[in-house]
């Protein structure tokens, strides 16, 4: 990770969510267990200011947090909000990017949610990385770029040689 100062980490919607009912346990007084339109434009905002397409959810209910967004890159990885963190979820990502991703962005990626800052050469075995808890806007937006570029790369838009961002 480079630079000497931590990541920003996401806002906690605790404070809010308690305010609005909406992260009451299910059947305690006051709770609207619905999507709260506030949350959802802060969520759309961070989901576009990583440049990620903001898409609907129609199972809210099944979420930690009760959103009505979520995000989509590629039309295959989803990006789903819990409380603190991005959940992105999709076809693994090549080893050589998602290391390339953990030596630039460590703990701000954690590889299947996992609590420890891990490399995917150590979690993965040198497999890709397809699901991901991301802490940071600026690791959300790196997902996102490094999701796409896959993408491109696969379809044939780039060259070969451009997938691996980390040298031979």
């Amino acid at each position: 990770m480079t630079g000497s100062a931590l990541p920003t980490r996401f806002p906690t919607y605790f404070a809010t969510l308690l305010l609005h009912g909406d992260f009451a346990a299910p059947g305690a007084p006051g709770a609207t267990r619905a999507p709260n339109s506030a949350i959802d434009r802060l969520l759309s905002a961070e989901l576009q200011a990583a440049g990620i397409q903001v898409v609907a959810h129609s199972n809210w209910q099944e979420r930690e947090l009760f959103a009505a967004v979520g995000g989509l890159v590629a039309d295959c990885w989803t990006f789903t909000r819990s409380t603190h963190y991005w959940v992105a979820q999709g076809p693994a990502i090549p080893f050589d990017a998602a290391q390339q991703l953990y030596e630039d962005h460590g703990s701000a990626l954690r590889i299947d949610g996992f609590e420890g800052s891990v490399s995917p050469r150590c979690w993965c075995n040198g497999f890709g990385v397809g699901l991901y808890h991301v802490e940071t806007a600026e690791a959300l937006q790196a997902l996102a770029k490094c999701i796409k570029h896959v993408a491109e790369t696969a379809r044939g838009k780039l060259p070969t040689e451009a997938l691996s961002p980390v040298a031979a």
